[in-house]
């Protein structure tokens, strides 16, 4: 018996050992794949004669869908090929203490072509998982959102022979919710052009989208329309002024859907705002990094129409606005420092670069 106990301790000792030596092989493996550590720090700024001075954090900035920037407060953990594998966002308390209130790390079918597998979101806020199901050519085949082990969301594509996408279908617990469908079509010089029909965000909702491509798969031109009820609207986006595949112009023209106002009166009524034409113009610059530098909109409805509801409602949207963003760059060439404006309001973004091994 005492000869048994032996054996069990030797055999539990050496189960622990390889156990540990697992999770700091798995450890060692993380961080040999970190090639470098960003840590991006945003702050509101006061005007102070000819320059300015930090006031305080700015964690209301997060991802910028306009300059394609990410300027949240975060230490990001990023690979050889410039795709992240953990990202610490960060919040900070009246006295300037910093937390990190969430984590997201990633994994990689392919990380030469950035291609997730699987990304894990833990935090004070949401604990999930979502995980990118492919076959063998890398194609995403699902997208499949867990929390708490249990399936919130399932997405589904499907291809023809080729590869190329024809559908895309969201499922939640109650069933199928959204499916878009995808159709090629060959357009004029050899160009193509990619239809886009979204049904089910609610009922006697459809969105379609039209997107003309040119031969060297630049797309020049995009068509939009809504139905939402009776209501249509109709949206033209023309691109012009490439700097690589990038457009620095674009021209919006067409008609929205009607907006839905409450009665200043009788707050449970609703009156309906007519639609109306509006031309909007967008220029961009971007620098040799193509990065966007300046963001210029001028937005004006065709007709100066105006509309009462309880006291009177001014639609007409006529108007400007306008990003700066001026970026300071490190002998690697990546950004280190940035100022955007946006009209009064002036933001420093300061990023601490690490490079590892």
């Amino acid at each position: 018996m005492r000869k048994l106990n032996m054996y069990f301790f030797v055999f539990l000792s050496l189960i622990q050992f390889v156990s540990c030596q697992d999770n700091s092989d798995t450890k060692n493996n993380y961080e040999k794949n970190i090639k470098k550590v960003i840590i991006t720090k945003s702050f509101d700024t006061k005007a102070r004669f000819d320059s300015f001075t930090i006031e305080k954090p700015a964690h209301n900035l997060g991802y910028d869908k306009t300059l394609g920037m990410d300027f949240e407060w975060s230490v990001k953990y990023m690979d050889t090929f410039n795709n992240p594998i953990k990202v610490e966002r960060i919040r900070t308390d009246s006295s300037g203490k910093e937390e990190v209130f969430e984590t997201v790390t990633y994994q990689y079918a392919d990380p030469k072509k950035s291609l997730v597998s699987l990304e894990s979101t833990q935090g004070i806020y949401s604990n999930k998982k979502t995980e990118y199901i492919r076959d063998k050519k890398g194609l995403l085949k699902q997208i499949v959102e867990t929390r708490s082990n249990e399936i919130i969301e399932k997405t589904v594509y499907a291809y023809d022979f080729k590869g190329k996408l024809l559908k895309e279908s969201i499922y939640r617990e109650d069933g199928l919710v959204e499916v878009t469908e995808f159709e090629f079509k060959s357009g004029k010089d050899s160009g193509y052009i990619l239809r886009e029909v979204r049904n089910g965000i609610k009922p006697g909702f459809k969105f379609e989208t039209d997107k003309y491509y040119s031969e060297n798969r630049r797309c020049f031109m995009s068509i939009e329309k809504k139905s939402e009820g009776n209501f249509t609207s109709k949206i033209v986006n023309r691109y012009e002024n490439f700097i690589g595949d990038i457009p620095t112009l674009c021209v919006r023209e067409g008609i929205n859907l009607p907006i839905k106002v409450k009665n200043l009166y009788d707050y449970e009524q609703e009156e309906i705002v007519p639609a109306e034409p509006f031309i909007c113009t967008i220029k961009t610059v971007l620098n040799q990094h193509g990065h966007i530098t300046r963001y210029e909109v001028s937005y004006k409805n065709v007709n100066d129409y105006k509309f009462t509801v309880g006291e009177p409602f001014n639609s007409n949207l006529n108007g400007n606005r306008l990003y700066l963003c001026n970026y300071t760059y490190n002998e690697k060439n990546d950004w280190i420092r940035a100022i955007l404006e946006d009209h009064d309001t002036k933001y420093l973004i300061i990023r601490e670069i690490k490079y590892l091994h």
